[in-house]
């Protein structure tokens, strides 16, 4: 398990911590195989965190810091990485700062993707 701390100043407004959690429970009812999963938001002792699944592995960044990805391996992450924000999509959860920082690739070469539910993600009105 990871837990992820949310930046205080992202929920030190009732209004913005409200959107918060509303947010994080809605990435947390995503179930998908691309995607991280989210298990529980709570609090403690006034920080907010996220209970996420570990994953063993490396992010996209790291990788591309290494030396530059083979073309079928760049595609094959990206392909994996588009299907799972997909699949966000299309529960209605749009993501506005997708990188490589947020796609971790487990020994296995599966995609994880992790940076929903911080200040990036929203729900679109239906």
């Amino acid at each position: 398990m990871a837990l992820k701390f949310v930046a205080p100043h992202l929920v030190s407004d009732q209004a913005v911590r409200k959107r918060f959690e509303r947010e994080a429970k809605a990435v947390a009812a995503l179930d998908h195989p691309n995607i991280c999963t989210v298990f529980e938001i709570d609090e403690a002792e006034g920080a907010i965190f996220l209970a996420m699944a570990f994953v063993e592995g490396r992010t996209a960044k790291e990788m591309i810091a290494e030396r530059p990805l083979k073309l079928q391996k760049a595609l094959d992450i990206a392909t994996q990485t588009a299907t799972g924000i997909r699949a966000a999509h299309e529960k209605g959860i749009v993501h506005r700062d997708i990188k490589p920082a947020n796609v971790m690739i487990n020994p296995q070469e599966q995609v994880k993707y992790h940076g929903f539910g911080f200040s990036a993600a929203h729900r679109r009105d239906s």
